[in-house]
């Protein structure tokens, strides 16, 4: 970010479009500000809520195998 501004900044005054340096001082202004946000101290994040999960079994594929293994583990009274 510095460096863009100071670029920009260095081509005014190669071009000496304005001599006044009125340019010069609204970058830095814009910088001093930027760098001002970014030293303030943040806000804590706040946790957030996970959501209920769902509780619905996971869907299988059927066929003899899987009723096999199911009447296998299957419980019993």
């Amino acid at each position: 970010m510095l460096s863009t501004k100071v670029a920009l900044a260095a081509r005014v005054d190669a071009c000496k479009t304005q001599p006044q340096g009125t340019y010069g001082i609204k970058l830095r202004e814009e910088i001093q500000e930027r760098f001002g946000k970014i030293q303030a101290p943040g806000q804590s994040k706040l946790t957030k809520i996970l959501p209920k999960p769902m509780d619905k079994p996971a869907k299988k594929r059927g066929g003899q195998k899987h009723r096999s293994q199911n009447a296998k583990y299957e419980m019993t009274m």
